[in-house]
């Protein structure tokens, strides 16, 4: 009986990796498509960010012990702003960053700097998790451009792909050990990528848009 639950739990938890992975993967193909495709216009401001605070955490934990089981998650995290900057970079015509865009950058930049002087001499377990929780504030912050393009430029994104990631993320919830805040900050990310998705809802259901292009 105990065998055969153990059984059941694997199972439980390979599907929830399997759909965690999917709706992750699947996003971040549909996110750059739309961007190769023209169809939306990202913050370039975010992304670039994005692409700066994904390669802090692929040196810094991909070269850490037992990371190897990580690495293609980290090369995806990687991966898909750094497509995103480069695509948009390609499409821009001297387009600057906005006041506020810019005290997004400020602020995300001030962050990733205390994270990588507290991650180089930082040992102790307890502040190791402040580490953490700064990456968690640095991406929210460099997630603020792209929010206030969805809030005031509904027709400039797609909510789908913001939905799929969030739910990805989220469903690490029925992964973790134990309710801990280090262990649910996947899960909080997770939530903030459902919250950029509400502007970007609103916008389509309000002004009736077709559910084709929600994708």
């Amino acid at each position: 009986m105990l065998k055969r639950k153990l059984y059941l739990v694997n199972q439980t938890v390979f599907l929830i990796n399997t759909i965690s992975f999917v709706l992750i993967f699947g996003s971040g193909v549909l996110y750059v498509q739309r961007v190769y495709k023209e169809k939306i216009e990202p913050s370039l401001s975010t992304w670039t960010l994005l692409s700066l605070i994904s390669l802090l955490m692929l040196v810094s934990y991909g070269s850490s012990e037992g990371a190897e089981e990580n690495l293609p998650i980290l090369l995806f995290d990687f991966a898909e702003p750094v497509i995103v900057t480069l695509l948009i970079y390609q499409k821009i015509n001297g387009k600057k960053a906005s006041p506020e865009e810019k005290v997004f950058i400020g602020v995300t930049l001030v962050l990733l700097v205390v994270w990588a002087i507290l991650n180089y001499i930082v040992k102790n377990s307890q502040l190791l998790n402040i580490v953490l929780y700064l990456t968690v504030v640095a991406e929210i912050s460099a997630l603020g451009p792209q929010f206030l393009t969805h809030w005031q430029y509904g027709h400039k994104d797609r909510p789908v792909p913001w939905v799929m990631s969030g739910l990805g993320y989220c469903l690490s919830i029925f992964l973790i050990p134990e309710n801990t805040l280090p262990n649910l900050t996947v899960p909080l990310l997770g939530l903030i990528y459902l919250i950029m998705s509400v502007p970007l809802l609103r916008y389509v259901i309000k002004n009736k848009i077709p559910f084709k292009k929600w994708f």
